[in-house]
């Protein structure tokens, strides 16, 4: 329950609450489930608060101050956000139907199973948020920053996402029937099972994004799209999609391969072989879809590759490329032993040969757990220039090959 004398002060209006904050900064505020409805707290100061359940419908929080407040199932239904700041908040099951939160702060929120239909998220910046399972049907989103936000089995049917930014965001399961995506950016986005129904997408960048046979394109609306950042890679190069075209093209382009390789894995080989057989199968249009421990003490590399590729030979192909090229990275290690000039070749050699790698990575290694840790594996095997051994023995760890 709310602390009454709290609430007396809050009372007397903005300026009074703020003074008594900055006297008492340490000072816990609880105003859970107090009734603030309908009233004027521009400006307010309501940082680390607990208003949990409160009640806030048609509140004016113009510009008030929220970050790692906790408004889970609090009632902020048509109530006034814009600007306000609330990085970090707490909004889990929050109803946020027809709320206005234009250009507000909702960077690392939790707004999981939070009720945001035909809210106004103009220009918000929404990064790295939780919004899984969040109803965000009918919503205003144009020109918000989505990126690497969680929206996982969320709703956005018939939303609006004009020029969004939307690179790197988890968007499995997610329902986008009806929404408009025009010059939106999904860049890496993860849209597994995702659902475009009579989406909008021209002008969309759609580079690195990965959709699998579940990904709904039916009746796609879209004259073109951008392959690459920047306006890049215009598909088609002239003219429009025809009807249906857009939806074949990209429904057809989709098969996978997957290659099973003992840990520890030789990662310089592993680019390398990877080179060529890009290089040599560049109609393949070869990409990482997924690399990640499995629980039998095997790395699982995921390769995605243009229809109708033949993916046994390419299987192949890789596994012959990356056992050739083990014995061949060793003699490189050995060239250490020849003195300065020698070491360093081999790590230029080394270097061109990850940076391959890193370049072909795709999003489920920022984002998948057990990716990121053999990105950290890797990433130690990353310079530019020799380094002096020490003569201390460093303790390595074994990356956990559980998910969490």
């Amino acid at each position: 329950m709310a602390n009454q004398e709290q609430l007396i002060v809050l009372k007397k209006g903005v300026t009074a609450w703020n003074e008594w904050r900055e006297r008492n900064s340490r000072t816990q505020v609880d105003l859970s489930d107090a009734n603030l409805s309908m009233l004027d707290l521009v400006g307010a100061n309501f940082s680390l608060a607990d208003l949990m359940g409160a009640k806030l419908i048609g509140t004016n929080l113009t510009g008030a101050k929220l970050m790692g407040a906790d408004l889970s199932r609090a009632d902020l239904r048509e109530a006034f956000l814009g600007r306000a700041d609330l990085c970090g908040a707490d909004l889990q099951e929050a109803d946020l139907r027809s709320t206005t939160l234009i250009g507000a702060n909702l960077s690392r929120t939790n707004l999981g199973g939070t009720h945001l239909r035909e809210a106004d998220l103009r220009g918000s910046n929404l990064r790295e948020a939780d919004l899984r399972g969040a109803n965000l049907s009918d919503v205003k989103l144009m020109g918000a920053d989505l990126r690497d936000t969680k929206l996982r089995r969320a709703n956005l049917s018939r939303s609006d996402l004009k020029e969004a930014k939307l690179t790197g965001a988890d968007l499995r399961g997610t329902d986008f029937t009806e929404a408009k995506l025009m010059g939106a950016d999904l860049t890496s986005t993860q849209a597994l099972a995702t659902n475009f129904t009579a989406a909008k997408l021209t002008r969309a960048c759609l580079e690195n994004w990965n959709i699998n046979s579940a990904t709904q394109l039916d009746d796609v609306v879209c004259d073109y799209v951008y392959l690459r950042s920047n306006d890049q890679g215009r598909c088609p190069r002239t003219g429009s999609f025809a009807p249906g075209e857009f939806t074949q093209l990209f429904q057809q382009s989709i098969s996978t391969i997957e290659i099973a390789l003992i840990a520890p894995v030789n990662w310089v080989a592993l680019s390398i072989a990877l080179i060529e057989i890009e290089t040599e199968q560049a109609e393949a249009q070869l990409v990482i879809q997924r690399l990640e421990y499995a629980k039998d003490d095997r790395v699982v590399l995921v390769l995605g590759v243009a229809a109708k590729t033949d993916v046994s030979h390419i299987r192949d192909q890789f596994l012959q490329r990356y056992e050739a090229a083990s014995p061949y990275t060793a003699k490189l290690s050995n060239l250490a032993l020849g003195g300065p000039e020698t070491e360093k070749q081999r790590a230029d050699q080394e270097q061109l040969a990850l940076n391959h790698l890193f370049r072909l990575l795709h999003w489920s290694l920022k984002h998948s757990r057990r990716s990121q840790l053999l990105f950290r594996q890797m990433h130690h095997r990353r310079f530019t220039r020799p380094k002096v051994r020490s003569q201390k023995t460093t303790k390595t760890n074994r990356p956990n090959q559980a998910e969490t």
